[in-house]
């Protein structure tokens, strides 16, 4: 027993040291972080911060596809003395159900012969600095989501401390001041090659930096089919599309259920093989009969869908990236999560008469897009299609942290 608390005795005197010779280089900005509390209301902090620099509504808590119980919350990203800060508010109870810095500039490298050492699950944090040899970051504070069943029941909360050096860091996951697990994530290339982490049905995920993600724009609009498919504008008839664009590939149709005699729908399909940068790509344009008619003739109806139906440009987006695509992002969010514009996927004539425009991001194995209604500057619901292992494409935006300058 006496020697269970001289070990633990050692190893708080020994988190007390580092943080002292920490604290000397703490940041401002990282001082500041450290007073907001998870669980508080967030009324204050929003006081004090002013106008956010980015706010997204709406956004669905759920910390991992692992667990049920999810809120709905709002994210807030500002600036704490310079450095780029997220808090994620419960709407219902207005509490701060997590926070984050979100640059790894905020974490100068730790000065110690190695921080890739084995941290055991259960071992003290104050035991975990001792064995690292220096004091760890925080850089996540989540709490689970209130369980909609048991409202008044306090969620868990969890830490996730870091400890950075020139080519990674290493992260533990903590509760109640124990380690639950830890694992060295490399920077760069090395942590997107590492498979994503098993799913653990009583913990969350360790969370880790993604860095943009890889964009193919730049191999989509140099396309000339991408261009003509641009230039195609809803209204149009059959014979200004064909007088477009040539013969089709193939023409289908749709007819009355009813009665037979009736087309209802038509579509043309054209492909093209681009045999210079070996990329195959599908265009498909949906015909419907103008108002007032309910069946189209050889020639009639007019453009009321336009979309990309396949496309084999090469994609590095993996499955990962798509949970950070939320409703309600501005078209500047998007693009800098996703590392620059997404082509024009589809667009469409809506019940009410305007038009939504559909972006999309990645391709095979990985693919976003995003609605933009006429006139909306923020995006509806995602829709997506990925390909992989489930801890791969259950990934959730609680688990990565695009990093930011």
């Amino acid at each position: 027993m006496r020697k269970k608390f001289l070990s633990f005795f050692l190893g708080l005197f020994t988190l007390c040291l580092a943080m002292a010779a920490l604290a000397a280089d703490i940041s401002p900005a990282y001082n500041k972080f450290l007073q907001i509390k998870v669980g508080d209301p967030a009324k204050d902090l929003l006081a004090q911060i002013g106008n956010p620099d980015e706010t997204i509504d709406a956004f669905t808590y759920r910390v991992s596809n692992a667990f049920k119980n999810l809120e709905l919350s709002t994210i807030y990203r500002f600036q704490l003395e310079g450095a780029p800060a997220e808090i994620i508010v419960g709407k219902k109870s207005g509490k701060i159900v997590r926070k984050q810095l979100s640059s790894m500039k905020c974490f100068p490298p730790i000065v110690v012969a190695k921080t890739n050492v084995p941290i055991t699950p259960g071992v003290s944090l104050a035991e975990a600095t001792a064995a690292v040899g220096a004091a760890p970051f925080l850089w996540i504070e989540f709490s689970l989501p209130v369980n909609a069943t048991k409202p008044n029941e306090v969620p868990p909360v969890y830490q996730t401390y870091i400890w950075p050096d020139a080519a990674g860091q290493l992260a533990a996951l903590c509760r109640d001041g124990k380690i639950i697990m830890a694992e060295y994530q490399p920077g760069g290339e090395g942590l997107l090659t590492a498979p994503p982490q098993a799913f653990d049905a009583v913990h969350p995920r360790i969370p880790r930096w993604l860095p943009p993600a890889p964009n193919n724009f730049s191999l989509v609009e140099g396309l000339e089919a991408y261009r003509q498919f641009l230039g195609i504008k809803l209204g149009i008839g059959q014979t200004d599309l064909a007088a477009a664009l040539g013969k089709a590939t193939s023409i289908s149709e749709t007819k009355d259920r009813k009665d037979l005699t009736k087309i209802t729908q038509r579509l043309y399909r054209y492909i093209y093989k681009n045999p210079t940068k070996t990329i195959a790509s599908s265009y498909t344009y949906y015909f419907n009969p103008v108002a007032g008619q309910d069946s189209l003739g050889p020639d009639g109806g007019v453009l009321t869908k336009k979309i990309i139906s396949a496309m084999n440009v090469e994609n590095k987006m993996l499955p990962r990236y798509i949970g950070q695509g939320l409703r309600g992002m501005t078209m500047a969010q998007l693009e800098t999560a996703f590392g620059g514009k997404g082509r024009v996927h589809e667009v469409l004539l809506e019940a009410n008469g305007k038009q939504m425009v559909i972006y999309g991001w990645g391709g095979i194995g990985a693919f976003l897009g995003m609605g933009f209604p006429e006139g909306s500057k923020v995006a509806t619901a995602p829709n997506s299609g990925t390909t992989g292992s489930k801890e791969e494409r259950d990934s959730r935006y609680e688990e990565y942290v695009i990093q930011r300058l």
